[in-house]
């Protein structure tokens, strides 16, 4: 497991193969990009002691909230692919006026 809590990152393992898009990052705890996640995924408490997911403790729940809040774009440089976090751009709402 990437993290050192007892949880599992539930993905499509192939989803790179199918040209899902590119997700998130996945990096080590010196911040060297490991992996990245293509298409959706959700983050599982999987404590090793049990056999199946259980309820998510509320500080994993937030602590995985914040670190995956933000969406990332990934790009090639010449030392390798980096993935940096961006603030998605919001649509105002269209409201029609009934007449």
């Amino acid at each position: 497991m990437p993290f050192e809590d007892d949880v599992a990152i539930i993905c499509n393992d192939e989803g790179k193969m199918r040209g899902m898009p590119l997700n998130r990052g996945i990096c080590s705890g010196d911040g060297t990009l490991m992996d990245i996640i293509a298409g959706p995924f959700f983050i599982a408490y999987a404590p090793v002691e049990s056999e199946r997911f259980l309820s998510m403790p509320k500080e994993l729940e937030e602590k995985y909230t914040e670190k995956f809040r933000q969406p990332e774009q990934f790009f090639r440089t010449p030392e390798g692919i980096k993935a940096v976090k961006y603030e998605p751009e919001t649509q105002p709402s269209r409201v029609s006026e009934a007449r």
